[in-house]
């Protein structure tokens, strides 16, 4: 089955090689979406991926900012990447973050946050996540377990010294984002999935800001995929964050058919784009045709920014600061 695997992989590879979409190919190329002429404005609604400055760094963090002023984030990367966070929030004159939404529990995705939440010269007011039932947490093996339980400690001690709010995510539930933008639960962790791991437990949000829309999901796996498509829950939407990194797993034809995005974007580093798993998926978004953009190609500014008026979006590695 893995030599079979293999064979079919490297067959993928040589029709993206041929059609000029391998890995290294030119974001420019790819679509009009792509602007790095334009610099995002905060008259625009900015979505921005943080890319890792560390090239061999699995991790995602997603920093979201209203036309208003309103902060979000969706997720805030591994541990190391805190003061990544500090140099973008000095970038964008970020004193406050409003609300923090961790779409799951694995380290790639939280650890940073017990780092900066006892910087006093940032303000945290709501943190929301979904914290299971410690039957979820037993299949995770004995060293992350205790690693899990060490941050998750961590986060509701210094986030109450900070007098930050913490709330469980349920399904159905709307983030106001700011600017009229909002943000829906589509799926929470399926319970019925307790042997599966923390990523079938990752959250499915729908943005929505004017008629632009962007689906987050988080390192959805196979499982709670299948059960996503089952609900016939309205996941279409402009931009489709690949889940697990654009890797393994988190990505098939029929869920990309299904979502039917104009661009794809993937927290992913270069390695992991040269990589089977990672192949795997570029080839599936290529075959529908739809522009992918990962953030390994960002690293002139370590910035992937996705603007919008509601409208309209285009991709920049450009952002300009808040005033």
């Amino acid at each position: 089955m893995k030599k079979l695997f293999s064979i079919l992989t490297v067959l993928l590879w040589a029709a993206t090689v041929f059609a000029g979409l391998a890995p290294g190919r030119d974001p420019e190329k790819q679509s009009g979406y792509y602007r790095p002429d334009k610099v995002a404005s905060p008259a625009e609604f900015r979505i921005i991926m943080i890319c890792s400055d560390n090239p061999k760094a699995v991790m995602e963090h997603f920093l979201l900012i209203a036309p208003d002023g309103k902060v979000t984030m969706i997720d805030v990367g591994e541990s190391p990447a805190w003061q990544q966070l500090v140099r973008t929030f000095g970038k964008y004159n970020i004193k406050k973050i409003d609300q923090i939404i961790l779409s799951h529990l694995h380290s790639d995705h939280i650890g940073a946050l017990p780092a900066i939440l006892p910087m006093t010269e940032f303000e945290f007011k709501d943190i929301y996540w979904e914290l299971l039932p410690p039957e979820h947490m037993d299949n995770e093996g004995e060293l992350e377990k205790k690693n899990d339980q060490i941050r998750i400690s961590q986060i509701k001690e210094r986030a109450a010294a900070r007098g930050a709010v913490l709330h469980q995510v349920k399904e159905g539930m709307v983030f106001d984002l700011g600017s009229g933008a909002t943000g829906t639960v589509l799926q929470s962790a399926p319970l019925e999935l307790d042997k599966t791991g923390h990523n079938n437990k990752s959250l499915v949000i729908k943005f929505q800001y004017g008629d632009f829309t962007m689906l987050f999901t988080g390192d959805l796996a196979t499982e709670a995929r299948a059960k996503l498509m089952k609900s016939n829950k309205d996941i279409k939407a402009d931009v489709l964050k690949t889940a697990h990194h654009g890797g393994a797993y988190g990505t098939d034809s029929r869920f990309v058919q299904r979502v039917a995005p104009k661009v794809a974007v993937s927290s992913m580093p270069q390695w992991l784009s040269e990589d089977p798993r990672g192949l795997d998926v570029d080839a599936i978004i290529q075959v529908e045709e739809i522009p992918h953009f990962r953030s390994w190609e960002f690293n002139e500014t370590y910035e992937m920014v996705i603007a919008t008026d509601g409208s309209d979006f285009y991709i920049t590695p450009y952002g300009k600061e808040n005033k």
